[in-house]
C-alpha cells in the first residue's frame, strides 16, 4: 500500500467533511446521471449489453412489468432464475420509463394455460423485438444503486471531499468487473446485491444496526455470495450489535420469503434462497484438473469461502478488537473475504470479481492512495475476461485454471497484506476519527 499511483489532497483523513446540503445533493444527482450515461456508453462501445444469462433476470422482470405476475416464476425444466428483489426493481424501472412497451408483447393466449409457453414466448420475443437491448439497458439502475451506496459509505466515514467524490466515481465507473457484470454476462443482480451490502455498511457505521440488518438480509436474498460480507460485519460487531443485526435480518428474511412464497410459489422461494449459482464443475478449472466430484465441488465452492471468511474475520478481530473503527483495515478485511469466493469457486467470470474490485477501490480512496497493485489486478481481470466487440484473443482458449491461479490468490494478497500490516500496529490512527464507538 506504500506504492501508489494517485494521491488525493483535497481533504485529510479524519477531517469532518461538511454534511451534504441542497447543492451537494444536486451535485450527486448530476454525478449519478453522468456516470450512468458514461457506463452505458462504455458498455455499448465494448460490444453492448450481454444477452448471455439475461433470461435469469429479464424473464421474470419483463413478465412482471407487463402484468403477467403469475408467470414470473413458472418455467419448465431447470432454468436458473434470480430472486425477485432485483427483477421487481427492474420491472418497476421498465414500467415507469415505458421501455420495452413500444413493441407487441406475447398475449395471454400465446403464453398459454398455466404459463406453459411463457418462457418460449419470452425467448421468441427477446430475439425478434428491436427494443430488447433497451430493456437490457435498465441495468443502469443497479449501477446507480451501487454508486449511491458506496457514496453513502464515504459520507459515513467523512474522509473525502466533494472533488474526491467525482474522482472516485470516474474510477469506479471504469472498473472492469463493474461493466463486465453487464457486458460479459448479464448479472446486474450481483451489483444490486453488492449495493445492499454497502447500504448496510453505511447504516452500521451510523450505529443503526436494525436498519443495517434489514439490508443485509435483502442482500443475501438478492445474491447468496453476499453472505461473506454479512459474516464479516457480524464477527467484528459488538455482542449487542450482533444481536440487533441478527434479529432484524431474521425478521426481514422471514417476511420476505413468506411474501415470495405466496406471491410466486415454491420456484420463487427457491430462487430467493439459492440464487442463480451453478454448482457444476466446469472443464478447465482447477477442480476439474483435480478430478473432484460434483458433491465435493459444491462443498468446496459454497462452504469453503464461508468457513475461511469466518476464520479470517475472527482472527483479525482477535488481533485488533477495534477493527470496526479502522476504516482502511475493515475495508481490507471485507475485500479479502470477497476474494475468498474467487479462491474456492468452481469457475471464474469477470463479474465474480466485482465485489473485490469495488471494495479495493474504496479502500484505496479512503486511504487516499490508489495502489499500483489494485490497478494491475483490475487490468488482468479486463484482459482475461473482456471480449471487446467479441474479438478473439490469443488466450481465448486457455484453460480457466490459469486465470484462477493468476487472479484469485493475488486478489487475496492485495487485500490481506496491507491488512496484516495494519494489524501489527502500523496503521494510520487518523482513520479512527469520526467513526461511532457503538459498533
Amino acid at each position: 500500500m506504500k506504492r501508489n499511483i494517485w494521491t488525493f489532497r483535497d481533504s485529510g483523513l479524519g477531517q469532518r467533511v461538511h454534511t451534504p446540503g441542497r447543492w451537494d445533493w444536486l451535485s450527486y444527482t448530476v454525478i449519478a446521471g453522468v456516470s450512468g450515461a458514461l457506463l452505458c456508453a462504455l458498455v455499448k462501445l465494448a460490444g453492448g449489453f450481454a444477452r448471455g444469462d439475461s433470461e435469469a433476470v429479464m424473464y421474470s422482470s419483463v413478465m412482471l412489468a407487463h402484468g403477467h405476475w403469475a408467470c414470473a416464476y413458472r418455467v419448465p425444466g431447470n432454468q436458473a432464475l434470480s430472486g425477485p428483489i432485483y427483477p421487481l426493481i427492474s420491472a418497476f424501472t421498465q414500467w415507469i420509463t415505458r421501455i420495452g412497451f413500444s413493441a407487441p408483447f406475447p398475449s395471454s393466449g400465446q403464453i398459454g394455460v398455466g404459463c406453459h409457453d411463457a418462457l418460449a414466448s419470452f425467448i421468441s420475443w427477446e430475439k425478434t423485438t428491436p427494443v430488447y437491448p433497451s430493456v437490457l439497458a435498465t441495468a443502469i439502475v443497479a449501477w446507480v444503486a451501487l454508486w449511491l451506496s458506496v457514496t453513502a459509505v464515504i459520507q459515513s466515514l467523512k474522509v473525502l471531499g466533494r472533488r474526491s467524490i467525482w474522482q472516485f466515481t470516474l474510477v469506479l465507473v471504469v472498473t472492469p468487473p463493474v461493466f463486465l457484470a453487464v457486458q460479459e454476462n448479464y448479472h446486474p443482480q450481483d451489483l444490486w446485491a453488492l449495493a445492499m451490502i454497502f447500504v448496510a455498511v453505511a447504516l452500521w457505521l451510523h450505529a443503526r444496526t436494525y436498519c443495517a440488518g434489514v439490508f443485509l438480509a435483502l442482500a443475501v436474498m438478492s445474491q447468496p455470495y453476499t453472505l461473506l460480507g454479512v459474516l464479516v460485519i457480524l464477527v467484528v460487531s459488538t455482542p449487542r450489535g450482533r444481536r440487533d443485526l441478527t434479529i432484524a435480518g431474521t425478521l426481514t428474511a422471514l417476511v420476505t420469503t413468506t411474501l415470495t412464497y405466496f406471491t410466486f410459489g415454491s420456484r420463487g422461494l427457491s430462487a430467493t434462497l439459492i440464487g442463480t449459482g451453478d454448482t457444476s464443475i466446469h472443464a478447465g478449472t482447477w477442480m476439474s484438473e483435480l478430478h473432484l466430484t460434483s458433491g465435493e465441488g459444491i462443498g468446496v465452492s459454497r462452504v469453503g469461502p464461508l468457513a475461511a471468511a469466518l476464520l479470517l474475520s475472527w482472527w483479525c478481530h482477535r488481533r485488533q478488537p477495534d477493527i470496526a473503527h479502522d476504516a482502511v483495515a475493515f475495508l481490507g478485511l471485507l475485500a479479502a473475504c470477497w476474494s475468498l469466493r474467487l479462491v474456492f469457486e468452481e469457475n471464474l467470470f469477470g463479474y465474480y470479481c466485482a465485489a473485490t474490485g469495488v471494495t479495493l477501490i474504496l479502500r484505496d480512496f479512503v486511504a487516499r492512495r490508489l495502489a499500483w497493485s489494485t490497478i494491475i489486478w483490475l487490468a488482468v481481470v479486463l484482459i482475461a475476461f473482456d471480449d471487446i466487440r467479441h474479438q478473439a484473443t490469443p488466450w481465448e482458449h486457455w484453460p480457466t485454471w490459469i486465470w484462477q491461479v493468476l487472479i484469485a490468490p493475488t486478489a487475496f494478497l492485495i487485500a490481506f497484506l496491507p491488512l496484516r500490516h495494519s494489524l501489527h500496529g502500523a496503521r494510520d490512527t487518523s482513520t479512527l476519527n469520526g467513526l461511532p464507538t457503538q459498533l
